[in-house]
């Protein structure tokens, strides 16, 4: 028996195993959830590929057949659905019967071919087929062929032998990866084929043909999340104290507002028929399944694993006559160091689906006491992690610090010590003398302290208009007040989690000033009650810097050895500190650690390599128990065997940027740039990070969205940051904005738009507050939004647009995103109510007013 899967990564993935990546319906969260993802099935919802009469409801019309047996008619199946029916008499001949659809050309669904050597868009086909009680051995073929100069190519296939396969009922086929052709689209495609045949004697109906971009995803468990109103579980069947509850003292649903309460020796569990529903497993699917549990330690546990005290999930297939098939369990015995502690438990999968009529899902306790359930899953291979399918994120910083926060107790003197990141006063590399993009908010050392809008003058941007500022003022990144706000906007839109730009325990510590937190350290603190408040299910997982150590910040590390060490310690105190709470973000039960510049190098020495982030990840592991789940910031090595997932963080580029040397950003000589360059541009970034994840079926890609970048506000951080077009140091970077060469939402909506048919399953928000970067989607500053609230009276249209314009468009991104569309409940009100409830606290001076 296997124990339960709070950090282990999944082992026998076998190359025959990776064939069955599928999916199915994404698992729906009730209404109030951060994440409730639109319902799709084994093909994208908004990529499925128009099949001419699918149905067969116009007979055989848009369908040729072929074959050396009998042909296709058109005729009625025995539920009386029309459908394709062929009579055989004998395997050795084959009867087929199919549809092309042409690819690589303007207005097809599939306008977009890779290039000579890249992956391309993975495709699946799925049909349904219903045997006679009379159909002997032979099999029957579901199959995806490429079409182009070079003749076809079987790109996908599937097979089901008609000997052990159900008889009188609907069966669904899907089409499985191939090959090298991984099932994916060719660079030389002109057609695509969706193809049935059938070589067994006996009668054949097919009927519900469907074929689009192939997408790994959960099958449709009612009520998975146990949200439905009520005590009794609706959807499920119980055995013993069973039922669905709130938070209470000791424990907080880990997603959405309800979860399962077992008390005493229990059951749990749930059949899913296997037949018309696309939605549902069919023939060949290898299902696991996933669910949080958390023992309340109510009644005492053991303090290491008792054989006989456990908890267990099970899957079983069964089959009309012939019994009940066990196709994957895993079995966790709980101690009482786990007690309060949500722990994801998940089953390998073992056996295919093949002649089974249901598919079951079961949770088994045999112990005293209680043990909470939650989001429970079952999807293919692969498909199962613990998280919503799709779900979105943004990256967040914390380097603001404000005298006004009652938290600065110390009184430096420098700028930059009183006021962190929000002062920048150093000139632009190369050009010593400049003092134009200096911005200092300290009124003591700088007679411009505020800007012409009455704001701080904050190191941000002023490219388009000195306006463009925090609503809530300079805050201080420690401020609860301020990092509750954020929370519960980033909630408002649909925002599933947090990833918290960390310069790791040891540089903050250096770095923090006499008896006070560095920003750093405090706001991460905060972040985590502010999560979890109110028995909040928001997430946070970590974007880990390792310039931090390789460059030398942190001081007592001479060598690439201690530097290394470095980066492994203060994971260590991470995951020892926040390892145990609900908030922290896990997928598979792994904590979420993005690693900014996995390669990074350092100076004069070393580069990171694979291997050592494999030692880094040991010694996290063998001091904390936990197996972080590294996602790399930028692509690694193609063998990689470090990392889970990867995004690309790539913002800026010259396809993008508004000035392509630093000569004529002085000179203000702009390039022209349009939305089709952005999004050209966006979709390149997304396309190095699913290129990569596409070498292994076992890593996942991350999208990326951003609304610009102007890093004019910090002069360019005083770095070279490449060459310009005139062979110099660019200097400043500066993408087109939104105001100017942009239309239908700027930025923001163009990189959007690009990634909307990325074949990630995360998206990235870069980023929510990154002000010195001009990143920043939070709510920006608003004189007459300011003043309404004030006032307590409406804000007018207008000054809601000043104040949640990013926001709002970022809403329709993460939307789009989830694709949620109409379904989604409206949160627009959400977004204004939290905002002005916490600016009405400033003015009444219950929180700290910020300017």
């Amino acid at each position: 028996m296997s124990t339960a899967h709070i950090n282990y990564r999944k082992g026998g993935k076998n190359p025959g195993a990776v064939l069955w990546i599928l999916g199915s319906l994404v698992l729906l969260l009730a209404v109030g959830s951060p994440v409730c993802p639109a319902s799709v099935f084994g093909i994208h919802a908004d990529r499925q590929q128009h099949l001419s009469n699918a149905e067969f409801r116009a007979g055989l019309s848009g369908w040729s057949t072929y074959g050396t047996g009998a042909n296709f008619e058109a005729g009625k199946a025995p539920d009386g659905r029309a459908s394709a029916v062929v009579q055989s008499r004998a395997a050795t001949q084959s009867s087929g019967i199919s549809q092309r659809f042409s690819v690589g050309r303007p207005g097809d669904t599939f306008a977009e071919l890779p290039q000579p050597g890249q992956p391309g868009q993975a495709l699946e086909g799925m049909v349904r087929v219903w045997l006679s009680a009379h159909v002997g051995a032979g099999e029957v073929r579901v199959l995806l062929k490429s079409h182009g100069p070079g003749g076809a190519l079987v790109i996908a296939k599937d097979i089901l032998p008609t000997a052990q396969a159900a008889k009188g009922r609907w069966i669904t086929l899907r089409s499985r990866p191939l090959g090298s052709s991984d099932g994916r689209l060719q660079w030389d495609s002109d057609e695509v084929e969706l193809a049935v045949e059938v070589a067994a004697p006996g009668r054949v109906w097919v009927d519900g043909a469907l074929c689009g971009a192939r997408y790994s995803a959960s099958f449709a468990l009612g009520n998975g999340s146990f949200e439905q109103r009520g005590s009794v579980p609706v959807a499920w069947d119980t055995q013993g104290t069973v039922a669905t509850q709130g938070a209470v003292p000791g424990t907080a649903p880990y997603y959405g507002d309800k979860l399962l309460m077992l008390e005493g020796v229990s059951a749990v569990s749930q059949s899913i028929a296997l037949g018309l529903r696309p939605d549902a497993p069919a023939f060949g699917d290898r299902p696991e399944a996933g669910v949080w549990i958390q023992a309340l330690g109510d009644l005492p546990l053991p303090s290491v694993p008792d054989p006989d005290t456990w908890i267990e999930l099970v899957l079983r297939g069964q089959s009309l006559g012939s019994g009940v098939q066990e196709l994957a369990r895993v079995r966790h015995y709980p101690v009482a160091s786990q007690a309060g502690r949500w722990i994801y438990l998940e089953t390998q999968s073992l056996q295919p689906l093949l002649s089974h009529a249901n598919l079951d899902w079961s949770v088994t306790k045999n112990f005293p006491g209680k043990m909470a359930l939650d989001f429970a899953q079952v999807g293919q291979n692969l498909a199962v992690d613990g998280n919503p399918r799709r779900l979105a994120t943004a990256g967040y910083v914390a380097w603001f610090r404000s005298p006004l926060s009652d938290l600065s107790t110390a009184t430096p003197t420098d700028p930059r010590a009183i006021w962190g990141n929000w002062a920048w006063t150093a000139p632009p590399y190369g050009d010593p003398g400049n003092n134009t993009l200096a911005h200092n908010p300290d009124c003591a050392t700088s007679p411009a302290c505020f800007r012409t809008t009455g704001r701080r003058d904050g190191a941000v941007g002023i490219m388009d208009g000195p306006g463009f500022l925090p609503l809530a003022g300079a805050y201080d990144s420690r401020d609860a007040d301020v990092v509750q706000l954020h929370v519960d906007q980033a909630r408002a839109i649909g925002l599933h989690s947090f990833v918290f730009d960390w310069m790791g325990e040891a540089l903050n510590q250096q770095a923090a000033l006499p008896g006070e937190e560095s920003p750093n350290a405090g706001a991460l603190e905060a972040l985590f009650t502010a999560a979890e408040a109110e028995d909040g299910d928001f997430k946070l997982g970590l974007m880990m810097e390792p310039k931090v150590h390789m460059l030398g910040w942190v001081q007592g590390q001479p060598t690439f050895e201690d530097r290394k060490q470095g980066i492994a310690a203060d994971l260590i105190w991470y995951l020892n500190r926040y390892g145990p709470r609900r908030a922290l973000w896990r997928r598979e039960g792994r904590p979420v650690v993005f690693i900014f510049e996995p390669g990074i190098c350092m100076p004069g020495g070393p580069c990171m390599q694979d291997s050592d982030w494999q030692d880094i990840a040991a010694w996290v592991t063998g001091a904390t128990g936990e197996v972080p789940e590294f996602i790399a910031g930028q692509p690694p090595a193609a063998s990689s065997q470090s990392f889970a997932g990867a995004l690309r963080w790539r913002l800026v580029g010259p396809e993008v940027l508004r000035f392509q040397s630093y000569a004529n950003f002085l000179a203000g000589i702009e390039q022209a740039v349009g939305v089709a360059e952005v999004e050209d541009f966006a979709r390149s970034v997304d396309r190095e990070a699913t290129d990569w994840a596409a070498l292994d079926p076992a890593r996942f890609s991350v999208a990326m969205a951003w609304p610009g970048f102007d890093d004019s506000g910090v002069a360019g951080w005083g770095s070279p940051n490449g060459l310009g077009s005139d062979g110099l140091p660019l200097g400043v970077r500066v993408n087109v904005s939104g105001g100017w060469g942009l239309s239908g939402g700027g930025f923001l909506a163009a990189t959007g738009r690009a990634i909307e048919h990325s074949e990630s399953d995360w998206l990235h928000l870069a980023t929510w507050n990154d002000w010195n970067e001009s990143t920043a989607l939070e709510a920006s500053y608003s004189p007459a939004y300011a003043d309404a609230v004030r006032l307590g009276v409406p804000a007018p249209a207008a000054a809601q647009r000043d104040a949640f314009s990013r926001l709002r468009r970022t809403r329709a991104v993460v939307r789009s995103w989830l694709r949620t569309g109409a379904w989604s409940p409206e949160q627009g009100d959400a977004l204004e109510a939290v905002t002005r409830t916490y600016l009405a606290r400033t003015f009444a001076g219950t929180a700290v007013a910020y300017d």
